[in-house]
């Protein structure tokens, strides 16, 4: 691969393995701590997870919107839908 697809698909490797160390021990409710009035991990998370998709859609890759991917977008809060998502749909 080359061209901008080549640089995106190292920064993704390099934010994945990143999130992974961060995230490894979470579990539960620890998804949905949230310290004040930010948003929590799962939130930002799914935030990542729906701009990543939306990244590889602008450089002409076929990636299908998953129901869940507005909930997360620029300006958008968590909500009782958002939280309902399944984390593991955000870690793909």
């Amino acid at each position: 691969m080359t061209g901008p697809l080549s640089d995106l698909s190292g920064r993704f490797a390099f934010n994945g393995k990143l999130l992974s160390l961060l995230l490894d021990d979470f579990e539960g409710d620890d998804w949905r701590h949230r310290a004040g009035s930010s948003n929590h991990a799962q939130w930002l998370l799914g935030h990542l997870a729906n701009t990543r998709r939306w990244m590889l859609r602008e450089f002409g890759q076929s990636v299908p919107e998953d129901g869940w991917e507005p909930l997360f977008g620029a300006g958008e809060r968590p909500t009782t839908e958002s939280d309902a998502v399944d984390t593991a749909l955000l870690e793909q």
